[in-house]
């Protein structure tokens, strides 16, 4: 472990040594090796599960896609473009091809802190939730393109 900032106070706020060292067992070599092993493990199918859920999600939403957006203009609601900005935020932007829709539109994709989020501005705008909106994003975290409507 790294050492402790302010390690008296942390001492303290623990209810002192005595506490702290009541918590603290003795682990050999072996014992200390085997936790390491089954933690990498965990971590290792923790992230495979994940990578499994990314790739499921894909899947679903090229399905989703597909079944709306084909050759012919399609109708600009507010779970078109949700799906159609799902779709996007799996793909680079550099291989998109953009589907024709009632409306028009631009469509960006930008990192926010490590995160894909994809955005859509359209030429006029739709009802949604009450209001008139014309940009909508999917992906980015909380904090992060806020004058965008999150689908």
């Amino acid at each position: 472990m790294k050492p402790l900032e302010n390690a008296g106070s942390f001492i303290v706020s623990q209810g002192g040594i005595e506490t702290i060292l009541s918590k603290c067992k003795e682990v050999t070599d072996e014992e200390f090796l085997e936790d390491r092993k089954q933690l990498l493990m965990r971590n290792e199918q923790a992230k495979l599960r994940s990578q499994e859920l990314a790739l499921a999600n894909r899947k679903r939403h090229e399905e989703d896609y597909k079944a709306v957006f084909n050759d012919s203009t399609v109708e600009t609601t507010a779970e078109n473009i949700r799906i159609l900005l799902c779709y996007l935020n799996d793909i680079n932007w550099g291989v998109w091809q953009l589907p024709s829709m009632t409306i028009g539109y631009t469509c960006n994709q930008y990192d926010c802190d490590g995160k894909t989020a994809t955005t859509i501005t359209l030429d006029t705008p739709i009802e949604y939730r009450g209001e008139q909106v014309s940009q909508f994003q999917h992906g980015a975290p909380s904090g992060h393109l806020r004058h965008y409507h999150r689908l």
